[in-house]
């Protein structure tokens, strides 16, 4: 039925699917429905809701029927928009079908369904007679199908059962059984072993430790480590004075000399590469120092 009534968006709904009061009002004036028109209080009762609730006397039974007129006024004639609120248009709906509020003859879903009755179509009379009632029958067995095929039956859980307890195995041998002796592990620092001094499996002498000669190497990896930061630092500089050289060209003045006038910028460019790469001479002549 809620399918139906607010076109499959399950969401409460005005009659003609207007976003507004005024607008569910005129649409409803312009065909002729006697129940869309203003009440003296200002409010029309067309169909709102889940089941699209109609009729002054409908809002005013239904709201005796959720107790909505406890202070001697009725909530629902008074604020007819509250049918459009999911919690109260989902209670109008189910009070109205099961205990057959909207029938002409009272009658429920109880009389229609359950206890091994399944008249999907005559269910419709809870509502609104027989109108579209094949369709919203063919819903019905729809969604009842499918809540059928969610169920999942329970089956029993076993009880756990006890689980014998084994007494720990002893880590160590009894005192009565002698422990067992184990062979001798031959030294391998020994010069008097069987192995010989070449043998392979010897670990040979480490990266950077002293050899034989009391010399230290340093690995491949490092060299190159080292002389790619040399380098990277000297191109950085190079392109720093190359920016410095374009930026000061038109500030600086030429300065004579017997091969011509050059930029004095250039001078200035020249002495602080060559103490750049005096400085880079000296740091690498004292690396080799240290380390012989």
């Amino acid at each position: 039925t809620a399918w139906h009534e607010t076109g499959s968006v399950m969401l409460p709904v005005r009659e003609t699917f207007a976003r507004t009061d005024a607008a569910a009002v005129r649409n409803l004036e312009r065909k002729g429905a006697a129940y869309a028109h203003r009440h003296p209080n200002g409010h029309a009762y067309y169909g709102r809701g889940y089941v699209q609730l109609t009729w002054k006397a409908n809002y005013l039974k239904m709201g005796k029927r959720l107790g909505f007129d406890a202070d001697g006024t009725n909530d629902l004639v008074d604020e007819p928009d509250l049918v459009m609120t999911p919690e109260i248009g989902a209670r109008i709906l189910c009070i109205g079908m099961v205990e057959g509020s909207f029938s002409k003859d009272g009658k429920g879903l109880g009389h229609y369904l359950g206890a091994g009755k399944t008249d999907w179509r005559n269910a419709r009379r809870t509502v609104n007679g027989l109108d579209k009632a094949d369709v919203i029958a063919q819903y019905a067995q729809d969604f009842w199908a499918c809540i059928q095929d969610s169920l999942v039956a329970q089956e029993p859980v076993p009880e756990p059962q006890p689980t014998e307890v084994s007494e720990p195995q002893a880590p160590f041998p009894s005192p009565t059984e002698p422990a067992p002796r184990s062979e001798p592990t031959p030294d391998i620092t020994d010069t008097s072993s069987d192995i010989p001094a070449h043998d392979p499996r010897l670990p040979g002498p480490m990266p950077g430790s002293q050899t034989s000669t009391g010399s230290s190497q340093k690995p491949l990896s490092q060299s190159r480590t080292i002389w790619g930061s040399i380098f990277a630092a000297f191109a950085g500089m190079i392109m720093f004075i190359e920016d410095v050289i374009e930026s000061a060209l038109e500030l600086t003045p030429d300065i004579p000399t017997p091969f011509g006038p050059v930029d004095s910028i250039w001078l200035v460019a020249i002495v602080m590469l060559a103490a750049i790469i005096l400085i880079i001479y000296a740091r690498i002549d004292d690396r080799s120092k240290l380390g012989r």
